[in-house]
């Protein structure tokens, strides 16, 4: 209910800034349903990042890294410059633009992914350790969570968006070539939806 409420705040915002804002109070309130998926033994109170705090948050961030550095990419070949985000602010050090055009595969790939990998006791304990202040994946979780990750973006599903069988990949690299398709017309610009 939050969610749909927050959906009809976005589509009367002004600005940028507001659309941020709501974006943010979105994602918060995403992230407490989601954590009630999880099992007992890795509870997630809040979203962690600079470092990952829990097992949880490893790989959430884990996934995101490895989404962010796919688009990166992607933007490459298509010839875009990732650092010029539209939403995400324009800083040295990160490709805003990537950020900007990965965060709709976030919920269908990252987060899915992770229930799905705690949901199924794939990865337990032993996947994690301490470093540097933060809890991240161990070689052995990494491994794991590779392996479900490059089945994830190759499994084919039936898209109602784009109305043909696709991959999460398959959208990936669709995704630059359309935002730079919109840039002369930008009404064109269809984001990634999920059914």
């Amino acid at each position: 209910m939050r969610l749909a409420a927050l959906d009809q705040d976005l589509a009367r915002a002004q600005d940028t800034a507001q659309i941020v804002g709501f974006e943010g109070a979105s994602t918060a309130a995403y992230f407490q349903a989601w954590a009630s998926f999880l099992p007992p033994e890795f509870p997630f109170e809040r979203r962690s990042a600079r470092p990952p705090l829990n097992p949880v948050n490893a790989c959430i961030s884990y996934g995101a890294s490895l989404l962010y550095h796919e688009m990166v990419a992607r933007l490459h070949l298509t010839g875009l410059d990732p650092g010029l985000g539209a939403l995400h602010a324009t800083e040295d050090g990160r490709w805003s633009l990537a950020l900007d055009l990965m965060e709709p595969f976030r919920p269908a790939l990252v987060e899915a992914m992770t229930l799905r990998l705690f949901a199924h006791r794939m990865l337990q304990a032993g996947d994690f350790e301490p470093s540097h202040g933060g809890i991240y994946l161990a070689a052995s979780g990494r491994r794991t969570f590779l392996a479900e990750y490059e089945q994830r973006v190759n499994r084919e599903f039936l898209s109602e968006h784009v109305g043909h069988r696709t991959t999460l990949r398959q959208q990936l690299a669709g995704q630059p070539v359309a935002y730079k398709a919109a840039l002369t017309d930008p009404p064109s610009f269809r984001p990634f939806r999920l059914n």
